[in-house]
């Protein structure tokens, strides 16, 4: 359902219980103090309007590479300069047209071989 096509009695009923859940969680913000919050689902007492942050897998590789350097540094194992990350996609190796066939000429004895001697696979 779109806002616009609300009726004005429907968005005053609408804005009245978005005022009666705000005090109702700033009462239970109070009973409860800054202990009891911790054992409430995160989504049921978050602010109106705000979104939850996704953790991307980037920032969850750096945050973990510069937690893992200052173990290293509290270790005592050095500055943690060894837990550069990889390059994530290797170059593809290149296989000379000349090499390729060499490869599948042995392949193909191999296979005659063990076709010869009755086994299915060489």
């Amino acid at each position: 359902m779109d806002i616009i096509n609300l009726s004005p009695q429907q968005l005053r009923q609408a804005a009245d219980l978005q005022e009666r859940i705000l005090e109702l969680q700033n009462q239970l913000r109070k009973t409860l103090g800054s202990e009891g919050l911790t054992h409430i689902a995160p989504g049921l007492l978050a602010e109106p309007g705000k979104k939850k942050r996704k953790m991307t897998t980037a920032w969850r590789k750096a945050l973990s590479l510069a937690q893992k350097a200052r173990w290293a540094k509290a270790k005592g194992a050095g500055n943690g300069t060894h837990l550069t990350p990889k390059p994530e996609v290797q170059p593809k190796r290149h296989i000379s047209p000349a090499l390729r066939k060499a490869r599948s000429e042995a392949m193909k004895a191999r296979w005659a071989k063990a076709r010869r001697a009755g086994k299915s696979r060489p």
